[in-house]
């Protein structure tokens, strides 16, 4: 689907410390994408690497209105819900895709049911029957133990820390025009690699060892309730605690916000009957991490201990019950 063409280099990633400094997000930078425009340098960019942009002639040759397809990518069009919705084609696609590749099972007939199924109204409402409610449970359920992992493993959240870290070094003091986001992954980690900044840090932590995790608490709430002002406070907290209180002298910290990643809040409309129908709640939450090198790793655990000193720097916010040790099935 063309709708995630302007994805940055390692997808969300980036795309959290773009948003987070500038309000920047790949479904707003598409149609200038789609156009030749980049959003903040107006320098075309091809889709493919080594390719020319010619989506527009693509769409021309293979019938396709191209102004139409620029409305719905635009969010301008009732069909922009079915790319655009809490549970549209792309979420299909993409849960049913991270599924198998995880080796989670999976009722493929429940999400392909939905997808023959679900419709938009004249207005951009959500269509769909009420006797598809199982299939839904059943993607939804799905979309949980994906996340359940994706997120509480260790070693892709480790990987977060170090690049996220890397990042902010390398791009702190940079205009936001000069991190060039249409940039291939491998492009992005060469450059990474190579920078006096942040040459050291991925060498050490990234090629040759990643950090262990030694912590990880999920805090239900949002940023703003929690009292931080962007995730980098979250980040610098977690940082300042693990050497005020543990000694250890660098950290890597992360934060995952959580806005309707474990559960969403899904409203139908029945085609047939016009009956408006509900399914699940929107989560919203906050997990933090910490990683150290085995070095600087305390002898002893200490997740009580640095839960206990976070939930009283957050104001004695109740923690989410996670056994981390359950849910991270890949811990080190």
């Amino acid at each position: 689907m063309i709708h995630d063409a302007a994805t940055p280099p390692f997808a969300h990633l980036l795309e959290y410390y773009l948003k987070d400094r500038a309000g920047w997000d790949h479904e707003a930078a598409l149609p200038d994408l789609l156009t030749g425009h980049n959003l903040f340098g107006n320098i075309a960019h091809q889709i493919l690497p080594g390719e020319e942009l010619r989506f527009k002639r693509l769409c021309s040759a293979s019938k396709i209105d191209f102004e139409l397809v620029l409305q719905i990518v635009r969010k301008e069009h009732p069909s922009s819900a079915l790319l655009f919705g809490a549970l549209d084609f792309d979420n299909l696609d993409n849960v049913l895709r991270m599924a198998w590749a995880l080796g989670l099972s999976t009722q493929s007939a429940s999400f392909l049911q939905i997808a023959r199924e679900i419709g938009v109204s004249i207005d951009g409402k959500m269509l769909l029957s009420e006797r598809n409610a199982s299939s839904v449970e059943a993607w939804a359920e799905t979309r949980r133990r994906v996340y359940d992992i994706l997120v509480f493993d260790s070693i892709t959240v480790a990987t977060q820390a170090v690049l996220t870290k890397a990042i902010s070094l390398l791009f702190n003091e940079s205009a936001v025009s000069e991190i060039h986001w249409a940039n291939r992954d491998q492009d992005f980690l060469d450059l990474l690699t190579r920078a006096p900044k942040t040459k050291d840090l991925m060498l050490r932590h990234f090629h040759q060892s990643l950090p262990s995790q030694v912590f990880a608490l999920q805090v239900p709430g949002s940023l703003a309730s929690l009292g931080f002002s962007s995730r980098d406070a979250a980040i610098s907290l977690v940082e300042k605690l693990a050497q005020d209180e543990f000694g250890i002298k660098k950290p890597f910290g992360y934060a995952f916000v959580d806005k309707s990643a474990f559960s969403k809040k899904l409203e139908f409309t029945d085609p047939a009957t016009r009956h408006r129908w509900n399914f699940g709640a929107a989560s919203q939450s906050i997990v933090f991490y910490c990683f150290a090198n085995e070095a600087e790793r305390p002898p002893q655990p200490i997740q009580e201990r640095f839960q206990n000193i976070l939930l009283k720097e957050l104001g004695g916010a109740v923690k989410v019950d996670v056994d981390t040790n359950e849910n991270n099935r890949f811990a080190r």
